[in-house]
């Protein structure tokens, strides 16, 4: 049995969380379907980060002379040319040509909640993959039971085609000890308006003039995402407690972690929730606006904003940093629920899928 796998969006340098799944769970599946035949399809060789694929494994370039349509018509035709027994999907697009199966990973759908987070030819391209993957795949794998309740809004049909994986935390090594620095807070991910940067900013702002707050500091790391334009202004106008230094290497990032005494995510919408995990794995406190998806992942170990606006933001942050004792607790007990988000266990569950063994409910 033949496995492929487009892996075009993971083999970049600057990933985030979609290309960081797609990466991490090859790296897992080295360990769990060394033996299976894979093939990882790109538009361009691997990247050295890859390290060595097992023997039964194979990377196949496929070149394609323009920046746009890989998957559209590169990858098509090799669907119509030379298909797998099964294609994997993690992190795009469903090209027009595919083989008799194939498993599609739906990471959020928050353009149908949250239309204004994205641009017009944003949620038309969403929409269309989305109606894609439904239509015409046969598995969906969603990261969170929020995931896959969104789906079934959409066509309650789907229950049996839709399995949820949660994804595993990402691979930690901590090269130094975690010092925190009071009042530091942190926000890893794209720059764009789903993210609700500009009431996190706001907030900071307003909080930060206060003689109480007033060693308050934020660091946002991330490269520029939908609606940047809206954003930039705000942060050019920053004073000296809030800082954008774009993408960082993970090299360079561990020295913001394992300051960060509180890691932010006040997104309007989300699938998963990478920086909930991460923030544990350094010893900080995850933040997180009090919606499904977040509130599964971290359940009872984050601190929750209810609401979307920059007051909530201001008034969760203050209640956190006036209790320290309560941020370690729940810091601890998120350690203990690491244990639960393994790459190892989200390898060997997909793979059962692509493989025929996965029972359906």
């Amino acid at each position: 049995m033949v496995i492929g796998v487009d892996v075009s969006r993971a083999n970049c340098r600057e990933r985030t969380g979609v290309e960081w799944y797609t990466f991490w769970l090859i790296q897992a599946f080295k360990s769990v379907a060394a033996n299976e035949s894979i093939v990882l399809y790109s538009p361009t060789p691997p990247l050295s980060d890859w390290g060595e694929f097992p023997c039964a494994w194979r990377w196949k370039t496929l070149s394609f002379p323009f920046t746009r349509g890989w998957s559209t018509l590169r990858l098509s035709a090799e669907m119509l040319l030379y298909p797998p027994d099964v294609l994997f999907l993690p992190s795009s697009g469903i090209p027009p040509i595919l083989p008799g199966n194939t498993v599609a990973t739906v990471h959020d759908a928050a353009f149908i909640q949250h239309p204004t987070v994205y641009s017009a030819t944003e949620r038309m391209v969403q929409r269309s993959n989305l109606r894609q993957a439904l239509s015409r795949t046969n598995t969906i794998i969603a990261p969170s039971a929020a995931t896959k309740r969104l789906l079934l809004e959409i066509d309650p049909t789907m229950k049996k085609k839709i399995v949820v994986i949660a994804h595993g935390a990402p691979p930690f090594v901590a090269r130094q000890s975690p010092i925190k620095t009071a009042h530091s807070l942190l926000f890893v991910g794209r720059i764009e308006t789903k993210k609700n940067l500009v009431s996190l900013i706001t907030a900071v702002e307003h909080l930060a003039h206060q003689p109480e707050f007033n060693k308050l500091h934020l660091t946002l790391v991330g490269k520029p995402g939908n609606g940047f334009q809206k954003i930039q202004p705000l942060l050019q106008q920053c004073s000296r407690h809030i800082q954008w230094l774009g993408w960082l290497p993970n090299e360079e990032l561990q020295r913001y972690r394992a300051q960060a005494q509180m890691v932010m995510l006040p997104s309007v919408a989300e699938g998963f929730g990478f920086p909930i995990l991460e923030s544990w794995q350094w010893g900080s406190v995850p933040m997180v606006t009090s919606i499904d998806a977040l509130n599964e992942v971290g359940r009872d170990a984050t601190i929750r904003i209810e609401g979307t606006d920059a007051q909530s933001i201001e008034r969760a942050i203050a209640g956190a940093l006036r209790d320290p004792n309560r941020c370690n607790e729940l810091v601890q007990k998120g350690q203990q629920y690491l244990k639960e988000y393994q790459w190892s266990r989200c390898a060997q569950q997909t793979l059962a899928i692509l493989n025929g063994t996965h029972h359906y409910e």
